[in-house]
């Protein structure tokens, strides 16, 4: 038992005196790690906004352009009938084979517009946007700041003291456990011997 004390006391000393500080570059390697997580929570949030800028013009540039088509149709539409109005046939008749024409080409558009928007939905699964890391960006900052600290003399102390009690635990713990192998297997009683 008194070398149990001893060792504990030897190991604890020894600890304390070394002054186990923590290396300069693991700090620096901490706090730079926490300057990397700023930047890269700022290029993704400028990455987002840029996304969503694009998308935005897309979807303005869409709308335009099913605009300008329902206008030339309502302005067609007004067109024919002031043909058939003023009792001009072959111009009437001509506009509707000329709208049939139409008509099918903006079918032709609707199916193409069809399959433009299934393979853009397809698309829009492969290159969803980034999910919002700032929560988790945030907790590796502070992780990382925590690390770029150096832990004050009486933390440390008492670090070690907890260290060297859990050394002594164990240490006690397996001589107890010796002891119980021991009782355990105690030696075995011996025949005597025969007789001659």
């Amino acid at each position: 038992m008194k070398y149990l004390h001893a060792l504990v006391s030897a190991i604890a000393l020894t600890v304390v005196l070394s002054g186990c500080k923590t290396p300069p570059a693991a700090l620096d390697q901490a706090n730079n790690g926490a300057a990397l997580t700023v930047s890269l929570e700022a290029e993704l949030r400028e990455f987002r906004r840029v996304q969503n800028t694009i998308a935005t013009a897309r979807m303005t540039s869409v709308r335009n352009q099913r605009a300008r088509l329902a206008e030339y149709e309502i302005e067609g539409g007004f067109d024919a009938r002031i043909q058939r109005a003023a009792g001009n046939t072959a111009a009437a008749q001509l506009f509707d084979s000329l709208k049939e024409l139409a008509d099918s080409r903006a079918k032709d558009d609707v199916q193409l517009q069809s399959n433009l928007s299934e393979l853009d939905a397809m698309l829009l699964k492969l290159i969803a946007p980034l999910p919002d890391s700032t929560k988790s960006l945030k907790a590796t900052q502070e992780a990382l700041a925590n690390l770029g600290e150096e832990l004050p003399e009486r933390e440390r102390v008492a670090l070690v003291a907890a260290f060297a009690k859990d050394i002594r635990k164990g240490i006690e713990d397996n001589k107890k456990a010796i002891e119980a192998a021991e009782r355990a297997t105690a030696s075995p009683t011996l025949q005597p011997a025969p007789a001659h």
